[in-house]
Order: C-alpha cells, then structure tokens, then sequence
C-alpha cells in the first residue's frame, strides 16, 4: 500500500490556538480538572478525534473552516497567505488522510445532600 501524502496541516492546532485562544487546546484539557474542583461525583470524560478523508463532507467542513478563519488569522500574525493556500491545497489532494478537530466532554453529578 503506498503511502499518503502529508497533510501539510501539522501547524493547524498551533494557527487555531494563537487565533482563537479561548479555544484552545489547554483550555479543553482543564476542563476535567475544573469538573473535579466542583466537587461533583460520578465524573469522567470521553474525547473523539475527527479523521478527515478526502471528497468527504467534513473534508469540506475543514476546507470551509480553513477559508473561514484565514483572514483573522493572518490579520493575528499566525498564518501567511501562502500558508492557508497550502492547507486548502492539501484538503484538496485526493489521498488526503489527516486528523482534525478533538472533541472533547466532561460530565458530573451533584452528590446527594
């Protein structure tokens, strides 16, 4: 089986966090940690990673996304234009196999009075 090409989305994480730091991902690893600190019970958390593939509709929904955040993060100083081109170029490439977004939930009780 022949390999895939690279992403050329490795710095994803790193652009979306300088852009949009209330979403980042420290932000979502602390959020068991404040879960614990609410003093709640029966507390867990569960995590999805989205698998993006090529000709797909999250494909589209990441190449949407891409084009959506481009201009605030280029006016942020994270990504050139010439980046953002290759990252909608490599969603584009038809053997496109690359991780995306991690989902990540928390959940509580309050304990008995």
């Amino acid at each position: 089986m022949g390999r895939r090409p690279r992403s050329g989305l490795g710095d994803a994480p790193e652009i979306w966090s300088r852009t949009f730091p209330n979403g980042s991902l420290p932000r979502r690893r602390s959020l068991l940690k404040e879960v614990h600190e609410l003093g709640l019970t029966d507390d867990g958390a569960d995590a999805e990673v989205d698998i993006v593939e090529a000709d797909t509709p999250l494909c589209e929904f990441y190449r949407l996304s891409i084009a959506a955040i481009e201009p605030a993060a280029i006016r942020a100083g994270v990504l050139t234009p010439e980046q953002a081109t290759a990252m909608n170029g490599a969603l584009a490439e038809p053997r496109f196999l690359g991780c995306g977004f991690v989902h990540i939930g928390v959940w509580g009780r309050r304990p008995p009075t």
